[in-house]
């Protein structure tokens, strides 16, 4: 399985903020789904708006992920220590 392939399979973003935002959308418009993106997002308001303005499927916590993905971290240094993500 080439590294495209596993891309190809399933990521999860660890933070939903402009950049993770950005990203995400930007690999529906590259021929992924919705199926194939999941956001860990602990601000629910973020969240929120991640799951109706995009239909992405969001988690408060990267403990509810029952997958093995290619997970991308997008966080402030701040935001890196909070135990919900």
């Amino acid at each position: 399985m080439t590294m495209t392939q596993t891309l190809k399979e399933h990521i999860t973003f660890i933070g939903g903020g402009n950049m993770g935002r950005a990203i995400a959308v930007g690999l529906l418009n590259q021929d992924y789904s919705l199926k194939q993106i999941e956001i860990v997002e602990p601000v629910e308001t973020q969240r929120q708006a991640l799951e109706h303005q995009h239909g992405f499927r969001c988690h408060a916590d990267a403990n509810s992920l029952d997958r093995d993905p290619t997970v991308i971290c997008l966080l402030y240094t701040s935001d890196a220590a909070d135990e919900r993500v």
